[in-house]
């Protein structure tokens, strides 16, 4: 009896051993003219699956191809280009380990390419399967040829601003895909576009660019890869005066300089809206005034972005937008606006520009609502702030809500946002990047001359102050609103600081 116990725990303990064992996977190519289909056998336990394509063994540029449910086991690639080509498999445990197939390799010919005369070629094959034992996975892409052979145009729209040492780029994309590529050329032609950036965020919205030479004009495109290897791509935008000047399409009638949009969503197609910008006067009036409604693919001219897009009643949405230079504010959140989202868009302020002295870019004003930056909004130039709650307004008071979900500053800046305590605003962030950002971790439990608390948390060693507590007062006290100091993870400043890096 004893020995059936015995075989019984050993059965058992084998049993257990093989259901928790790490995961294992095989691959196999075969390949017909440009499509390549990939099989594999895969054991262990695993939650995610990924494919991965370079043009050479190693694991240098090596790119992601798409992600899978764990339940696949074959999966079809449409590269663009003739050439050999390696491919791999990696599953990944719910403790996010990951295992790495072999690599099995085959040479394409891409229909572009392919000629009457290579139906030998193009016939089924199977492909020998080349045992190479696994490397780690890296970032790095290494610069490839384009080839338009498969992309179709989408609805997409690029448009692209130049700062200092850099090019920003924003983008509006529709539909489903696994990645995005950007690709620059020398040339409106495309013939030596070279692929700059392997977006696998699918809702990354922007790319900053760091091209050799600045003073040479360049174009830009994104392709849009879909998770059945198909591709579409976003127009030709360049970075000259005149090719900026040019709208991608024709703007939706409603998209005009004083139109105000209710319960509606306007595509203006890439076209230059102005009125004027005498300084950084609080008296003008907006380019669009939103109610409940979407302005999505417009530019705002330097010298005449006037107080920008306001947003005074319901949920607005502001995509792809790009402002030359701002001149009062960007944006208002104001009145009866329950929130106003951000997603995509380049906001540049040029120091002693049309808009005087840097200040905020977005203003909140109104009362239990929110504003929202996703997308990898780019705060380009030298700016004040990316965000201020009131501090001083008629009626003023709160809460008033910002969440960062993604976003960069690429150029200078004094602090990130402005919330005023005792109206119990709140600043949240997910992930934001300022350029020449330093931190070295603050001092907890410090005791400011101006705060009452036992518990502030004081932090004075960020090279850029993220989130700045203040109180606010009444427009008829005639006083600005009296600064608190900076703070990381507090009711109104409820910021870690490993949500901010450098650029």
């Amino acid at each position: 009896m004893k020995y059936k116990v015995l075989i019984g725990c050993c059965l058992y303990l084998l049993g257990t051993s093989l259901s928790f064992a790490a995961p294992k996977v095989a691959l196999k190519l075969s390949q017909s003219a440009s499509t390549v289909s990939l099989n594999w056998t895969a054991s262990g336990e695993f939650v995610a699956q990924e494919i991965y394509r370079n043009t050479k063994s190693g694991s240098s540029g090596r790119q992601l191809v798409a992600k899978l449910d764990v339940n696949k086991r074959s999966y079809t690639d449409k590269p663009d280009l003739s050439q050999q080509y390696w491919y791999w498999v990696k599953v990944i445990d719910a403790n996010k380990k990951s295992k790495l197939s072999n690599s099995a390799s085959t040479k394409v010919v891409a229909t572009s390419t392919a000629s009457s005369s290579a139906s030998a070629t193009n016939a089924q094959q199977t492909t020998t399967l080349i045992i190479t034992p696994p490397v780690p996975i890296t970032n790095t892409v290494a610069p490839t040829p384009y080839s338009p052979s498969s992309s179709s145009s989408s609805r997409a729209l690029l448009m692209t601003l130049k700062s200092v040492d850099s090019v920003n780029l924003s983008w509006s994309a529709d539909g489903q895909f696994v990645r995005q590529v950007v690709y620059r050329s020398t040339k409106a032609d495309k013939s030596d576009a070279v692929e700059v950036a392997v977006l696998d965020d699918c809702e990354e919205r922007t790319f900053i660019d760091t091209p050799a030479n600045l003073n040479q004009d360049y174009w830009y495109w994104v392709v849009f890869v879909s998770a059945d290897g198909s591709t579409s791509e976003s127009n030709l935008a360049g970075t000259s005066t005149a090719a900026q000047a040019k709208a991608v399409r024709k703007a939706d009638a409603a998209c005009y300089a004083g139109a105000v949009v209710e319960n509606a969503t306007i595509d203006c197609g890439g076209i230059t809206l102005g009125t004027s910008c005498p300084s950084d006067s609080d008296k003008q009036q907006p380019i669009i005034t939103l109610k409940n409604a979407t302005v999505k693919n417009l530019r705002i001219a330097a010298s005449g972005g006037a107080d920008g897009i306001h947003c005074v009643a319901g949920d607005c949405r502001l995509e792809n937008i790009v402002w030359e230079d701002v001149c009062e504010d960007a944006a208002s959140n104001l009145k009866q606006a329950r929130s106003m989202s951000i997603v995509g868009g380049i906001a540049n302020n040029v120091k002693n520009g049309y808009g005087g002295k840097p200040d905020k870019i977005f203003q909140h004003n109104s009362l239990n609502s929110s504003t929202i930056i996703e997308g990898g909004f780019i705060a380009s130039g030298d700016n004040g702030k990316i965000w201020r709650s009131c501090g001083n307004c008629d009626k003023n008071g709160g809460p008033r809500n910002l969440l960062i979900k993604n976003a960069k500053v690429n150029g200078s800046i004094k602090a990130i946002a402005g919330a005023n305590r005792n109206y119990k605003d709140v600043v949240s962030i997910i992930k934001l990047k300022i350029k020449g950002y330093q931190y070295t971790p603050p001092v907890l439990g410090l005791l400011m001359a101006t705060d009452t608390s036992s518990q502030y948390k004081h932090d004075s060693s960020a090279s850029v102050p993220v989130c700045e507590e203040y109180e606010g007062v009444q427009k008829r006290d005639k006083k600005e609103s009296p600064k608190y100091g900076t703070a990381w993870g507090t009711a109104t400043c409820n910021v870690k600081p490993s949500s901010v890096s450098a650029l």
